[in-house]
């Protein structure tokens, strides 16, 4: 009896042993475990990161996947929203299809399709950019162009102060503006 007991005990022990901690690869779409570990990564399937300052909340950062570099100094993100609060301007809005965060700053590189908003309604439209986390800069050497109400600039590479809400625009500048009655 006690052989038999010893036995059920020790394939339970292996059973869930084998189920928490295999880090075999699954097949194609077979993927649904919000963890994973790969040869060098941590993989998290719909990351909800959250930054506090004195209890509110100063940054958010929403991701379908996000891979945790083994090291943990580095996220790799993919479909992400950065929102960043902040009470001198609002909240600005980060989206775009990939990007790396440094774990330790939250400095965030944001590639494809990247687009970040205001609470004024203005749009940014790059195809990657650099946001410096300390001081809310936003950095780019691409192709940009900016909306507002009655104004579109365009222009390639630029620096930003979002505190400051000052944009420099660093080559080919090309500005339309709206008459305010149109």
């Amino acid at each position: 009896m006690r052989i038999a007991l010893i036995l059920v005990i020790l394939s339970v022990a292996g059973a869930t042993g084998w189920l928490l901690f295999s880090t075999d690869s699954p097949s194609d779409g077979e993927d649904e475990r919000a963890l994973s570990i790969q040869n060098e990564a941590l993989a998290l399937n719909g990351v909800r990161l959250f930054e506090k300052k004195y209890n509110s909340v100063v940054m958010e950062l929403i991701a379908s996947k996000g891979l945790i570099s083994l090291d943990e100094t580095r996220t790799d993100l993919e479909k992400f929203t950065l929102v960043s609060h902040t009470e001198k301007i609002g909240v600005i809005t980060l989206t775009a299809e990939k990007g790396t965060m440094i774990n330790a700053t939250y400095d965030v590189t944001a590639e494809g399709n990247v687009l970040a908003r205001d609470d004024k309604g203005r749009a940014l439209l790059t195809d990657s950019l650099d946001w410096i986390n300390s001081d809310r800069h936003i950095k780019t050497q691409d192709r940009v162009r900016i909306f507002g109400d009655r104004f579109v600039i365009s222009g390639v590479g630029m620096v930003a102060d979002t505190e400051a809400e000052k944009v420099e625009i660093l080559s080919n500048v090309k500005a339309v503006f709206r008459d305010a009655n149109e």
